[in-house]
């Protein structure tokens, strides 16, 4: 009898441990169901308008990794689609994309076209599934998830509209510009005995053929713009106001200003004094350069009496890094093109070591001095590749590109040395130098993911665009510079690289498919404002206000591309600082309909590595509580009863 008892004993610790393993391993998942709409082609090469389900769990905890099933099988786009789309909805919500695990499941009733065309839908699933909010499942979208929060365009509206109706929509929301679509019809004329078939393209008002349909339909810019119509919650993302550039650095930054235009008049005496003997092929390349130099510096100067201080700066560091080719052009013609190019890659070489000796010197005491140094870093890690570049183009016999890439070489050092003279000039919260390496790890990663996105899209794109080919070279170039400044302990400047390369991505896309830039550049402004207004809160908004500035002046050129190009910077660069502060600040959401929510609340303190540092008050279902504690409560409950009643026979 006792042998029985000590082995019911044994059984019931054995119990009781794995009871409380399985408490210790509980994982927290979180579920959302809602239909999504596609294009499926037809036999006959005609297309029509079908509704699929999309299911998504969102885990905790988890590493960051995305899983996705479709039935049937689907192109490849819809998976680096769905990335992105968690990407996006960590960020949006304030919660680390890497503490958390992505399941999303689509089934659709036959093959699909097109695979991005769910993927804002996604985002807006799993930022529901994060808040722990309930989904309206009267209201589908479509659109394509951006990495900037906004919603680029799809084809195949009026055929998905139709779609929408078939699952019982009530509201259909549409990306900003896409109010018109084209149906293709097939008109059957008869002459005589033949029937000949044309196929032409239908012009169709979405908005008003939806009311047709007994369907509103709303065009939405961004994913939080859409998730308050799924959901009711609006993310409070209230700019306030926008802070000032302090006096002190503005005073600096008319310094950098002075200082590029002293050294631009001196380079441009130098060249006028020389081009007379310079060949007459020599003087049209040269002229080139000194006549865009000169539209350079008269808006530098423009830009200077507007009080665009950064942005004149900027255009005042372009008009003098041309005319620093066009000398290195001349020298080579007299001097011989071996002797110019060890003098122009000693000056390069000067600039840099100069650099890096005031490094040692520095370091960043709190999230105003890292978001400098990551400036300042990134624009020398840029220099050092243009040298790199430069090396290469001599080898292949291209001269003028090898003089042009060191001329830029030597002035990105120049002016990343001007960086570290804005050091100390303003307060910030204290930072954790181990968190800003991880960080920098995952800013890399998800820059490699965003890239990796556009390219992928694009490629698939029937569009071809120079520019936005152009873009994805520069990100390229941005992830190698910050794989070097990851190999070389600069972590500072694998920050802004790493941001700089999805931006770049991000602002390809936007050229490649957006219907209505300047919509678009103008949300993607405001949303960067609020985020500046954000970092002000731990001292870190300066470098944003600078971006922006140069943002709003290639908004008012009308080169929307690059101000959202800017704009995204500056938000990822405020979001960075953000995420490396020590002092946590909170995401306000409100509530603008009634939603049950349960009363037991968990407050999850973020270190994110793809938004900010800041707390979100989210729900915590009480049943995964219960069931773990009253699991093993009635299994010791049964087995000693079991014991009592042995131990009395």
């Amino acid at each position: 009898m006792l042998k029985k008892c000590f082995a019911l004993m044994i059984i019931t610790l054995l119990i009781v441990t794995c009871c409380y393993v399985s408490i210790c391993e509980a994982r927290d998942i979180e579920r959302r169901d809602l239909y999504i709409v596609a294009v499926s082609r037809l036999e006959n090469g005609s297309f029509v308008g079908v509704y699929a389900k999309l299911r998504i769990a969102v885990e905790y905890p988890g590493s960051g990794i995305v899983y996705i099933s479709t039935k049937p099988l689907t192109q490849l786009d819809i998976q680096a689609s769905a990335r992105v789309a968690a990407i996006t909805a960590a960020q949006l919500t304030g919660i680390d994309y890497f503490s958390r695990n992505y399941y999303i499941y689509v089934e659709a009733p036959s093959p699909i076209v097109g695979g991005p065309s769910a993927s804002a839908a996604m985002a807006v699933a799993i930022a529901a599934a994060i808040l722990r909010v309930p989904i309206n499942s009267s209201v589908i979208m479509t659109g394509m998830i951006n990495p900037d929060g906004t919603v680029g365009p799809v084809g195949g509206i009026v055929y998905k509209l139709e779609a929408a109706k078939k699952a019982g929509a009530k509201l259909f929301l549409i990306p900003a510009g896409q109010r018109y679509d084209y149906r293709v019809v097939v008109r059957k004329e008869s002459l005589g005995p033949i029937t000949i078939e044309k196929i032409e393209r239908e012009k169709v008002d979405i908005i008003e053929y939806g009311k047709k349909l007994g369907i509103e339909v709303r065009e939405v810019v961004s994913i939080a713009e859409a998730l308050q119509y799924f959901t009711g919650i609006s993310l409070n993302l209230s700019i306030g106001e926008v802070p000032k550039l302090p006096e002190v650095i503005e005073y600096v930054i008319k310094s950098w200003y002075e200082s590029l235009k002293t050294e631009y008049l001196d380079i441009k005496s130098s060249v006028e004094a020389l081009i007379d003997q310079a060949p007459h092929n020599v003087k049209v390349i040269v002229n080139r350069f000194i006549e865009a130099s000169n539209k350079n510096f008269e808006e530098a100067s423009r830009l200077m009496k507007h009080n665009k201080f950064y942005a004149a700066a900027s255009t005042m560091f372009i008009a003098t890094y041309r005319v620093l080719t066009a000398l290195y052009i001349i020298r080579a013609s007299s001097e011989g093109a071996e002797r110019a190019f060890e003098i122009a890659i000693s000056k390069a070489n000067e600039s840099i070591n100069f650099v890096l000796g005031k490094f040692n010197r520095c370091r960043a005491r709190n999230t105003y001095d890292l978001s400098v140094l990551s400036a300042s870093q990134a624009r020398l890690i840029e220099a050092m590749h243009h040298m790199d570049l430069a090396i290469n183009n001599y080898r292949e016999g291209s001269i003028v590109d090898a003089l042009a890439n060191l001329a830029f070489a030597k002035l990105r050092a120049e002016t990343s040395g001007m960086w570290l003279d804005l050091l100390g000039l303003s307060n910030g919260s204290s930072i954790d130098l181990t968190t800003v390496e991880e960080i920098s790890s995952a800013l890399l990663y998800n820059a490699e993911t965003v890239y990796s996105y556009a390219e992928l899209l694009i490629s698939e794109s029937s569009y071809q665009s120079s520019g936005a080919t152009a873009l994805l070279t520069e990100a390229e170039n941005c992830l190698e510079m910050a794989k070097r400044a990851l190999d070389m302990n600069m972590s500072f400047a694998v920050l802004e690289l790493s941001a700089r390369a999805s931006s770049l991505s991000t602002a390809a896309i936007h050229m490649v498919f957006s219907a209505a830039m300047d919509r678009v550049a103008e949300a993607v402004m405001n949303y960067s404002k609020y985020w500046i207004t954000q970092a002000s809160r731990v001292g870190a908004y300066v470098v944003g206000l600078l971006l922006l500035d140069l943002a709003s002046m290639y908004f008012d050129y009308s080169d929307y591309s690059t101000a959202i190009l800017y704009s995204t910077l500056a938000i990822t660069i405020a979001q960075t600082a953000l995420m490396a502060s020590k002092t946590s600040t909170m995401i306000s959401t409100t509530i603008t309909s009634p939603t049950r929510i349960p009363k037991e609340v968990i407050t999850t303190t973020i270190t994110t590595t793809t938004t900010t540092t800041e707390t979100i008050t989210i729900t915590k279902p009480l049943v995964h509580n219960y069931v773990y504690v009253l699991i093993p409560l009635i299994l010791i409950i049964v087995i000693v009863l079991l014991v009592l009643i042995m131990r009395r026979r």
